[in-house]
């Protein structure tokens, strides 16, 4: 048998949204507590096991709402000069 490997890994980096849609399987709201999520650099050293141990898959971000959780955007571009767009 050979090892598995994913090639699509779906994470709910935040319980955070600004939204109430109907089809939400989350209990997720604009208040909700950051104390069960990874800390920025626990996140950042997910990504980067994440992408040693499975060169190519695709990482999709999901939750709440990804764009509420702060401090992993810097990741979601590849480049220095992506980054400097991604803090204004």
């Amino acid at each position: 048998m050979t090892d598995f490997l994913p090639r699509l890994v779906s994470w709910n980096i935040t319980r955070r949204c600004n939204l109430s849609c109907a089809h939400c399987y989350l209990d997720a709201d604009a208040r909700a507590s950051r104390r069960d999520e990874l800390a920025t650099a626990e996140a950042l050293q997910f990504m980067d096991q994440l992408a040693a141990l499975c060169p190519g898959a695709m990482l999709v971000f999901s939750g709440g709402e990804p764009l509420m959780r702060a401090g992993i955007c810097p990741a979601w571009y590849p480049t220095p000069h992506e980054w400097d767009y991604c803090r204004s």
